[in-house]
């Protein structure tokens, strides 16, 4: 079976990850595959390019040092959308996967080419900020939580907003039920273990709060960072805004991206008015 690893940086936006496409301002040309196992070799050697760089231009994140990862290009072949190979297009001794008819590989410009990382790339940090901007939390026997946040990454200048969701019995406190509505918050800093971007906080959250009016004890803990990353503390103790109504309780629900127009989800941010 062939063996393939994501780069790096795949969980940040697999979405752009699987539609990549070179800057159209570096591409030469487009080669459209003719025949059945031709190789990046073959291709790079007709259009006198070095053939990691233009595994590097077309791939990014499988190659580093001039040494391809023929494991990351396996990955992409697999997975990109302008591939998709499958097990009938692996080798005779089924370690990497070959071209099809009618495949396209991007060519870049011949001279100095400087190949710019995805723009998911733009923001990788250790030090956000992180602000509540809305909540509303419902209970009775089901429950409801909803919440807008905002993460900064206050050197790169960028930031991302997330909707959180959850439903579903949410272990409240208060019997009878509640509803309650929380306005916006201040900043809040903090840290994570290992750089990684603003737009990177996405999956499955739990979120815990308690209080009322300005007196609220909130804490979110983001279960699906990428593996050995932690925020510092975790789970994350942020301030919020004022609380109208009572609530307390705790959900595990799902913090989703917004890309607002863009590819990435990240948006320049160099601060404001609180």
């Amino acid at each position: 079976m062939v063996k393939k690893v994501p780069p790096d940086y795949a969980n940040l936006n697999m979405a752009m990850i699987v539609s990549y496409v070179p800057p159209q301002d570096k591409i030469a040309t487009w080669h459209t595959v003719s025949k059945r196992r031709e190789s990046f070799v073959a291709i790079a050697t007709q259009y006198g390019v070095p053939v990691a760089r233009l595994i590097a231009f077309n791939f990014p994140g499988s190659v580093k040092n001039d040494h391809v990862n023929p494991d990351i290009v396996n990955w992409y072949l697999f997975n990109h959308e302008r591939f998709r190979c499958h097990d009938m297009d692996a080798t005779q001794n089924g370690l990497n996967y070959m071209f099809r008819v009618g495949q396209r590989v991007a060519i870049p410009h011949l001279g100095t080419v400087e190949l710019a990382e995805p723009e998911i790339f733009r923001s990788r940090n250790i030090s956000f900020r992180i602000r509540m901007h809305a909540n509303l939390n419902a209970s009775a026997v089901v429950a409801v939580d909803f919440s807008i946040f905002q993460i900064w990454d206050e050197k790169a200048g960028l930031c991302s907003f997330y909707t959180y969701a959850a439903s579903g019995y949410a272990g409240g406190l208060i019997p009878g039920g509640w509803l309650s509505a929380t306005l916006k918050g201040p900043w809040n800093r903090f840290t994570v273990t290992k750089a990684m971007g603003a737009n990177q906080f996405t999956g499955p959250a739990r979120f815990t709060s308690g209080g009322a009016g300005p007196w609220t004890k909130n804490y979110i803990n983001f279960i699906a960072l990428p593996p050995g990353t932690q925020t510092i503390p975790n789970p994350l103790p942020i301030d919020t805004g004022f609380t109208i109504g009572v609530g307390a309780g705790t959900s595990v629900g799902d913090m989703k991206l917004v890309m607002a127009g863009t590819k990435d989800g990240l948006l320049p941010y160099k601060g404001g008015p609180d």
